[in-house]
């Protein structure tokens, strides 16, 4: 459905690695004081308190990439529910982050984030 290759081939090789691993201060810190651990739980069955939790650290790498590569954007809360529930169905972290961009910058989500700010 997301031709992931198409989206890449727009960017230099590697860059999902490259900017997961940048050391970003500031972003991390917003990351880590979101409690992406505990506010990124899906509930397993409506109406049940049985939680799937994710992996938090590669919902805060997709996260960190995302908001390396779009610095005006930066984090803000919210967009981990949807990293979380991409991971659910597709488990590589570096697809999840492909599907992210097509999310936010093609599909325009990103927009109404910023303008939920305003």
């Amino acid at each position: 459905m997301i031709n992931i290759e198409e989206i890449k081939s727009g960017y230099v090789d590697n860059i999902y690695q490259k900017l997961s691993t940048l050391d970003n201060v500031e972003i991390k810190k917003c990351i880590e004081d979101d409690e992406i651990a505990f506010r990124s739980g899906l509930k397993q069955h409506y109406g049940d308190e049985e939680f799937v939790h994710m992996d938090s650290k590669s919902i805060e790498n997709v996260l960190l990439a995302y908001s390396n590569l779009d610095i005006e954007f930066g984090y803000t809360q919210g967009y981990n529910f949807i990293v979380a529930l991409l991971l659910v169905f597709i488990k590589d972290e570096e697809d999840v982050f492909w599907c992210l961009c097509k999310i936010m910058i093609d599909m325009k989500w990103r927009e109404l984030f910023l303008n939920k700010e305003n």
